[in-house]
């Protein structure tokens, strides 16, 4: 509700949670991402509480534009530069209404056969195609819940559930090929 839990929320979501994906420089932005949505913070609410499950609906385009901005924030590290962090902001997204976003990250990207650049349009991809792999594949559900029973200290949201299958998969193609 306040910046400072806003802040402490984006950084825990970036160092924690993996959302700075092994560049932890760009915790720095953590104030910014936190000032920038406090900022907003009506119009941001809005498009996090407005978010149909994913199963009904893929999130709006202005939405997720409203959503990502405050993740583009330019960082040269190791002769790299990053602008969006797509990572960082799906995770936090996802915690905000977790039935409506569902996290994307390199291995999910991987699944689906994204290969695009971060950004608004790279998300609706994801989740136009994360959303029709979940429809064609629901009866799935029950076995991947006994899979996943007791990892948690609570069972988890399906779209975590789905992350965690792609994340798995990811590891055993790695595994595989090694």
């Amino acid at each position: 509700k306040t910046r400072s839990e806003i802040e402490l929320q984006v950084y825990f979501i970036g160092k924690d949670y993996g959302g700075v994906a092994g560049r932890p420089a760009a915790l720095a932005f953590a104030p910014d991402v936190a000032r920038d949505i406090a900022a907003n913070r009506e119009q941001f609410e809005q498009a996090v509480c407005s978010a149909q499950p994913i199963l009904i609906q893929v999130p709006r385009r202005s939405a997720v534009a409203i959503l990502y901005a405050p993740f583009v924030k330019p960082l040269v590290d190791r002769n790299r530069v990053t602008r969006n962090w797509q990572v960082w902001g799906t995770k936090f997204w996802f915690w905000l209404n977790q039935r409506a976003f569902p996290m994307e990250d390199s291995r999910v990207n991987e699944f689906f056969l994204i290969t695009d650049e971060n950004s608004v349009d790279k998300y609706l991809k994801f989740a136009e195609r994360f959303r029709d792999f979940v429809v064609r594949h629901q009866d799935w559900v029950p076995e991947l819940r006994k899979v996943d029973d007791g990892s948690d200290s609570q069972p988890c949201s399906d779209n975590k559930l789905w992350d965690k299958m792609c994340y798995g998969l990811a590891d055993l193609e790695k595994q595989s090929a090694a």
